[in-house]
């Protein structure tokens, strides 16, 4: 993005009386629907947007913002992508005489944001069914048998968080689906090496405990279980942070019956 704005703005206003900067703003065409705006200035709008994501994008940052405005200020990229689409509909509509490229543009535009709001509502579809409250604060999970192994059942607390409740072999446990690095959904992760790892970047915790493997010093909250009838319940409340977990070991089981998972692992593609 900075080459295409340094090379286009040096050869289309440069060499010119004015300053190349200046004859950028002052470049505007009338019959365009934005009267008198240069299309270029959506470009660099968006350049600017692009750059201050490209600054922060260090995990430096990350931790210097806290993780809650650090994605606030990268969920900018969307604003970025509708300038941009601005930018060169505009642009190549002062010079195109055939609706074939635009239209490309238009299609491409349809195709993203589609994508994303069928992401969003089928998010937002979770959300809005959380979980029941049974007595004493505990909500049914489901079947032992419906949590996949080495991965994650997810269900929604009525405070609309999310709990991972993963299997890992012999041991059952709940922890928060968000990763502390920059809120990755850790219940769609898997079991690596015995911690419950996060899609996005790797990052892992202990099943137990949420606590991040040596050296690492990261945590996250777990949550109670307990086993009635072949039924799991999570508990609402989390537990302190790095404080030990109420885990099932399905080794436990009366006459060792350990229920299989109705899915085995998933694959990744």
């Amino acid at each position: 993005a900075s080459a295409h704005f340094g090379l286009s703005l040096m050869w289309y206003h440069g060499g010119g009386p004015l300053n190349p900067l200046v004859s950028l703003f002052v470049s505007g065409q009338s019959g365009v629907p934005f009267d008198g705006v240069p299309f270029e200035l959506f470009g660099l709008a968006a350049w600017v947007l692009l750059a201050v994501m490209a600054v922060t994008s260090h995990d430096y940052w990350l931790n210097t913002l806290s993780a809650r405005i650090w994605k606030a200020i990268h969920m900018a990229v969307y604003f970025a992508y509708a300038l941009l689409v601005f930018h060169i509909v505009l642009g190549a509509l002062l010079t195109e005489k055939s609706w074939t490229y635009p239209l490309l543009i238009v299609i491409a535009f349809g195709l993203v944001a589609s994508a994303h709001y069928l992401a969003a509502r089928h998010e937002m579809n979770i959300d809005t069914k959380p979980a029941r409250l049974q007595n004493e604060g505990w909500i049914k999970v489901g079947r032992l048998a419906e949590i996949p192994m080495l991965r994650a059942k997810i269900i929604v607390l009525p405070t609309g968080e999310r709990v991972g409740v993963f299997r890992d072999q012999d041991i059952v446990g709940a922890i928060t689906n968000v990763c502390r690095h920059q809120g990755g959904p850790l219940g769609e992760g898997k079991i690596v090496d015995g911690c419950v790892t996060c899609p996005w970047h790797g990052w892992q915790y202990k099943l137990e405990d949420g606590v991040s493997p040596p050296p690492f010093q990261e945590q996250v909250a777990t949550y109670n279980l307990k086993l009635e009838d072949d039924l799991i319940y999570v508990h609402s409340q989390e537990n302190p942070l790095g404080q030990k977990s109420e885990t099932l070991r399905l080794s436990d089981f009366p006459d060792g019956q350990i229920p299989e998972p109705d899915h085995q692992e998933a694959v990744d593609v």
